[in-house]
């Protein structure tokens, strides 16, 4: 469990951040906002595709690819 705690962590942090380099207010049409937008959203999905997968392993099971975690997760068989 210690892990995903750890990744939860990770996800609340990098969902808190993007608010200390911009005003609040994203201008998208600022390449500066844009950039923290884009990377934070990056970096929320690849969170969360690693606590997906952990799930899955910490279930006794695994998915190939990306799309397969969401798909055996959402069909809720355990």
């Amino acid at each position: 469990m210690a892990v995903l705690d750890k990744l939860l962590k990770v996800l609340e942090d990098i969902t808190g951040r993007p608010d200390q380099f911009t005003s609040g207010d994203y201008d998208l049409s600022d390449w500066r906002d844009q950039m923290v937008a884009l990377h934070s959203l990056q970096l929320q999905a690849q969170a969360l595709i690693h606590l997906g997968s952990r799930l899955l392993s910490n279930m006794g099971d695994s998915a190939q690819g990306y799309k397969n975690i969401t798909r055996k997760l959402g069909e809720g068989t355990y």
